[in-house]
């Protein structure tokens, strides 16, 4: 019983012996040396002259933990190295993330409206250009055309760019000559009846065939038009302008397809980033030097980790007023839209 007692003592003595030392360095670490006590006193007056250093960087909402150390620096100063561990941001880099993507998803889309518009409009044009072709060609066919062209060039009729409607045809209501350089009425009025019966005969046919007259403008019909070119050439005119809008259906369909897979690609992006940016972590240092009558803040960095192989380290000019700063803000914001888009999008 003696022997298990005094077993039992040999073992409490060595737990006692390697307990002590450990307890007294978790009671060090948790207790500050009197560098960092001095530091933390002081009161840096162009940052915030109400509170002092310790207290604004200790008490910070978005640190889960802070840390001060001293250690000796690369540029061998004496040095208290304040540490921020970052929380809490990761719906911020969501916002951010699905913010910028969201954007981006409304500009593509408000341009594929414009291509959409863009082949609403061409493909209308395409459906007029076809009416327009099957009316020529009934015109052709009973040679309205011909008649009215001969009658239209009667010597008797001024020809004059005024005188001619929006569909390109003769008005013949206006129908003159010159005389003494005044325009009189013109007295010929079997060929002023004749010309007014085909004009209605063919606009009718054209209509029946469903060319609208809005689309006037942009048809083979400007004015002049009939008496300018021949049945060929209008027809061939007519075939120019359908492979015009053709070419610009096609084009318009090419890249509202290319837009289209871009939002596509975009979700994906989102998807991946929004992926990195839960496994990031961040946090915020601040060093000290106290070679100096008063403690002097030579360095301020943030330093982020995402995942185990990519570390990276972000220093800004304002880093420092920063570290007071207790909740996230637009300055953090912007450091985080940073680290988005150019550390998390590589």
């Amino acid at each position: 019983m003696n022997d298990f007692c005094l077993m039992k003592q040999k073992d409490v003595n060595t737990i006692i012996k390697k307990t002590i030392p450990l307890l007294m360095v978790i009671i060090s670490g948790c207790s500050d040396n009197e560098n960092i006590t001095y530091v933390k006193q002081h009161v840096f007056n162009y940052i915030d002259n109400a509170i002092s250093v310790g207290n604004a960087l200790d008490s910070r909402k978005m640190c889960s933990s802070t840390k001060w150390i001293q250690i000796t620096d690369k540029r061998n100063r004496n040095v208290i190295e304040y540490t921020c561990e970052l929380s809490g941001f990761y719906p911020l880099f969501e916002r951010l993330i699905r913010d910028d993507f969201v954007r981006k998803e409304n500009d593509e889309l408000s341009l594929i409206k414009i291509r959409e518009n863009n082949l609403a409009s061409a493909k209308n044009m395409i459906l007029q250009l076809n009416n327009l072709k099957s009316a020529l060609s009934e015109l052709k066919e009973k040679k309205l055309l011909s008649e009215y062209v001969r009658l239209a060039t009667l010597p008797h009729l001024v020809h004059s760019s005024g005188l001619y409607a929006v569909d390109g045809l003769y008005d013949a209501r206006f129908i003159f000559e010159e005389q003494n350089g005044h325009r009189i009425r013109d007295n010929h009025q079997e060929d002023d009846k004749k010309i007014i019966l085909i004009e209605n005969k063919i606009r009718d046919i054209i209509k029946n065939h469903g060319v609208k007259s809005e689309y006037f403008y942009a048809l083979p019909l400007s004015t002049n038009n009939f008496l300018a070119i021949t049945d060929k050439e209008r027809e061939s005119k007519v075939e120019e302008y359908l492979k015009e809008y053709r070419d610009i259906v096609i084009k318009n369909n090419s890249s509202i397809n290319i837009l289209k897979a871009k939002i596509s690609k975009y979700k994906i992006i989102q998807s991946d980033l929004e992926k990195k940016a839960r496994e990031v972590k961040g946090t915020q240092h601040v060093a000290f030097s106290i070679d100096n009558k008063e403690p002097i803040p030579v360095e301020c960095f943030f330093l982020f980790e995402v995942g185990d192989t990519n570390t990276f380290k972000v220093n800004l000019e304002n880093c420092f007023s920063m570290a007071y700063e207790s909740n996230y803000n637009k300055r953090y914001e912007s450091l985080f839209k940073y680290v988005i888009d150019k550390k998390l999008s590589e």
